[in-house]
């Protein structure tokens, strides 16, 4: 077997270097490739890779990949891959300080099977089961221990904190310790008020010390969480050996061989990987890659039952190619804030839609920052930055455009669009800084713009004969309710601002 893999290896390379690209572009089945290349040997069947496989463009990752960070879009897909299949429960295995499951704790009726020692001692600790008492290097913590069980989740949350100025001792580490004493009192008082959801969490829940395993046997919906998180790790061995924990919480181990293969029929189970390759799952949306690694396939949600709806593949990227673009009917509403999306794009995409909307111009340029506007299946219109190249200003509105101007004062909903500070997010993390001022021109004889009349500000002094200059400010809107119900406000009134 191993040496046919390696005579077929031999015969994919002389068809290589004795035909075109454009040869191998003529081939659409499997079966035409095998005849081209002559292949006929008997090789081994295609491995399935293990369900915790990483980055497969990273050597060591692609056996053994690192715990999935939290990310609100992932939690959203996730979200709705599980509405689209009427799920009304979902199972959480192996927590990362529970933040899916403070995601879904208003949504859905909530179980945790924890197999991280540091997350279960939370669990002890805001349930009366465990006190602690600190000692050694974290003595100074006891002056603010009221033994209470929401300032003992506190002072546990605190210590995670201090686990890298701890666990080893030099100078610098003891100036910033220093510095940490002098506000603790503050700090941990806001530690306990922001940490009341995560109590109402775990003393409400359902609460399992378990494996996957034994959620399988228990739960039909079930989100597992793959990995270990270091940090974690250090902070419960800090807490352990800084306090009078009598006994260590051991850490449960799972079977991850065929797992997939060994569901029950009913089971629906949801997993996020860095893998595009894992064949024995469903992929239910993907995401670019939020590290922004160089050498990165994405990020993928999988699920082991198709879906039910095939545009949810796309429905949920951060970033995207290309978009079934649908244009919308003159008379669509727009009044669902759940339909609308801002999606980020790639510049081909946008350059793509310039040319066959924008008529006013003869040539368009290709955006920095692209992005488009969605309802639903319905592409309304897009808008892209650039760099400015006025002062004081941090971008440059190279476009905006809507796909229909049938659709009443679509043209401003575009512009709404972009004062949401969903976009600001974008940019400001785009571009390392916090993202305020754009400036945008109108390429007019006339004395207004009446697109951007009452949206934008006209700045006179950067103003010429071919074209008006305006400012918008970012972040005016906060949901996307708000952008719809000003759309809605500016339909009654019927006015141009």
């Amino acid at each position: 077997m191993a040496m046919n893999c390696v005579y077929s290896t031999y015969r994919m390379f002389y068809y290589a270097i004795n035909h075109t690209l454009n040869d191998f572009q003529l081939l659409h089945t499997y079966e035409e490739f095998k005849k081209v290349t002559g292949l006929k040997y008997e090789t081994p069947k295609e491995l399935i890779p293990l369900l915790y496989q990483g980055n497969p463009y990273n050597a060591i990752e692609t056996f053994q990949t690192r715990p999935i960070a939290f990310n609100s879009k992932q939690a959203s897909a996730l979200y709705e891959a599980m509405k689209e299949h009427g799920h009304k429960e979902v199972c959480i295995v192996n927590s990362f300080l529970y933040n899916y499951e403070l995601f879904f704790m208003d949504k859905m009726d909530v179980s945790i099977f924890s197999q991280d020692p540091y997350c279960h001692l939370l669990y002890l600790l805001s349930n009366g089961k465990m006190s602690l008492t600190y000692n050694n290097s974290l003595e100074w913590l006891e002056q603010f221990n009221n033994k209470t069980p929401s300032r003992q989740l506190a002072l546990a949350l605190y210590a995670k904190g201090l686990q890298k100025f701890c666990m080893s001792q030099s100078a610098r580490n003891d100036a910033i310790l220093d510095a940490i004493k002098y506000k603790a009192k503050e700090s941990i008082e806001y530690t306990e008020k922001s940490s009341e959801r995560l109590m109402s969490l775990l003393t409400t829940c359902e609460y399992h010390r378990g494996s996957l395993q034994e959620a399988i046997d228990g739960k039909k919906v079930i989100y597992f969480n793959y990995g270990k998180d270091k940090f974690l790790k250090r902070a419960f061995k800090l807490i352990r050996e800084n306090s009078d924990m009598e006994s260590d919480i051991p850490v449960i181990r799972n079977d991850y061989y065929e797992l997939v293969e060994r569901l029950p029929k009913d089971t629906w189970f949801y997993f996020i990987s860095n893998s595009p390759y894992l064949s024995n799952m469903h992929k239910v949306a993907i995401f670019n890659s939020s590290g922004g690694e160089r050498w990165s396939a994405g990020r993928y949600l999988y699920c082991n039952k198709p879906c039910i709806n095939s545009q949810s593949n796309t429905s949920y990227s951060s970033s995207i190619d290309t978009v079934d673009e649908i244009v919308p009917p003159d008379d669509l509403g727009i009044d669902n804030p759940d339909a609308l999306r801002i999606l980020k794009v790639k510049p081909g995409y946008l350059k793509g839609l310039q040319k066959k909307y924008v008529k006013k111009v003869d040539s368009v340029s290709s955006s920095t920052y692209p992005f488009v506007v969605m309802y639903g299946k319905y592409t309304l219109g897009g808008f892209g930055f650039t760099l400015p190249q006025h002062n004081g200003y941090d971008l440059f509105q190279l476009t905006d455009f809507c796909t229909n101007n049938a659709i009443p004062k679509l043209s401003k909903f575009i512009l709404y669009c972009i004062q949401t500070k969903e976009v600001q997010r974008i940019l400001s993390r785009s571009m390392h800084k916090l993202v305020e001022k754009v400036i945008s021109c109108a390429y007019t004889h006339k004395p207004v713009s009446m697109k951007y009349r009452g949206v934008y500000t006209k700045v006179k002094e950067h103003c010429t004969s071919s074209y008006l200059a305006y400012s918008g400010q970012l972040g005016v809107y906060s949901s996307y309710k708000e952008v719809i119900e000003k759309y809605h406000k500016l339909l009654e009134n019927g006015q141009r601002k």
